[in-house]
Parts: C-alpha cells; structure tokens; sequence
C-alpha cells in the first residue's frame, strides 16, 4: 500500500519507518501551503486561550509562554507542540472541535463554563460559527487568525503515475477540496479529524479516522 501524506508538514520519520517495515511505502504530497497572517496578538484581558491546531501552536508560542491564564488545545498534537515549547497546557480536547470542547466543558462545570473572555487561535478559514458559540456559551470569543492555507497546484501526471493499492491522508476539509480531482475511483481515503470528516465523508471508500499522534 503506497500512503499520500497531504499535510503541510513531512510526516514524522519514525511513522514513516514503521510503515516502510511493514511493507509498505510514504510520499508526502501537501495539499495546501501555509502563509502567517503576521496578525499581532495581545492575550491582555484574556482569561484563556483556544489553541486550534499545531501550527497555529507553533506561530503564536511566543506569545503564549508569557500568558498567565488557562491554554486549552483542540487535540493531542497541539498540546504536544506546546509543550514541547515549555508551555504548559490545562485541557486537551478530543480534536472534534472547539464547540464539542466547550459543551464538555460546561457540562463538568456544572452548566457554566469558569471563563469569560477567551482568545481563539487559529486558521484564517474555521468550520465553527463564532458568533453562536459566544451565544450559546455565554462568553466573548476573540479569533486571532493568526494564518492561511492556500491550495498548491501538483501535477496531475505526477499523481497518477504513483504505484496502486494506495490511501489519501487528509487532515482538513480544505486539504480534501484541494485534492478531490486526484483522488481515483479505487483508492482508498483516510479523513483525520473534524473538517476533514465533513469534506470528505462521501467520498468512495473514505473511513473517518482519529487524529494520528506523531
């Protein structure tokens, strides 16, 4: 089985090995390409901060290692980039969302959530309707939009030369848009996380998977 990696980043190398030694094989084709917005973001009156992906982790690390409120992260792999930057993460959501994160939230709390003012850091485009969130919640959402995803533009011959059976990796629902013309009837399809999930459910022979730690 030949695997598409399509995240901006190259995989990790040990997955990468452990793939190989199981007979199988790696390309990392990314789906998207990302720009920093250079957006400046001051956590000041801020009581806790949304983290919503690892590389909106790693642009505005800076930043929160000098945050004294609570830093909360969409899934795993955030909250390992974090750390790794010596910040230490409060609460890990499951990677289905910052909805899903703040109604689990609630709920522990008794219906009330033990925050006011919360920044949201993130991609430029969200799936997740702000507004309503606020709303429901009962908290003010302030979204640091901190950089963008554009669509790279692979050749389509290159793609199709690449060796059968293989699986599409994805991990964005913009990454699933980007790709769809490539995908052929006969492969296989991993969708990783919740806007990837959404994109990407109809697809022939797509299984929705957790997020992979790495």
């Amino acid at each position: 089985m030949l695997f598409i990696d399509t995240r901006i980043s190259p995989p990790d190398k040990r997955w990468v090995e452990s793939v190989t030694v199981a007979g199988n094989a790696v390309v990392h084709i990314p789906a998207l390409e990302c720009i920093p917005t250079g957006i400046s973001v001051d956590l000041d009156g801020f009581d806790a901060v949304f983290v919503a992906s690892p590389r909106a982790a790693k642009l505005s690390g800076d930043v929160l290692s000098h945050f004294s409120g609570l830093v909360w992260t969409v899934g795993e792999v955030t909250a390992l980039t974090l750390r790794k930057m010596g910040i230490q993460v409060s609460r890990v959501g499951d990677a289905s969302g910052v909805g899903t994160f703040f109604a689990q939230l609630k709920k522990e709390f008794d219906g009330k959530l033990p925050v006011h003012h919360v920044a949201w850091i993130s991609a430029e485009e969200t799936t997740e309707n702000r507004e309503n969130l606020s709303r429901v919640f009962g908290i003010e959402i302030v979204h640091f939009p901190v950089y963008r995803t554009v669509p790279t533009h692979p050749d389509f011959q290159t793609i199709f030369a690449l060796p059968k059976p293989r699986t599409w990796l994805f991990y964005s629902g913009k990454a699933v848009q980007s790709f769809s013309a490539y995908i052929d009837h006969t492969d296989c399809v991993e969708l990783h996380g919740r806007s990837a999930a959404q994109a990407g459910a109809s697809i022939l022979n797509a299984v929705i998977k957790p997020i992979r730690l790495e």
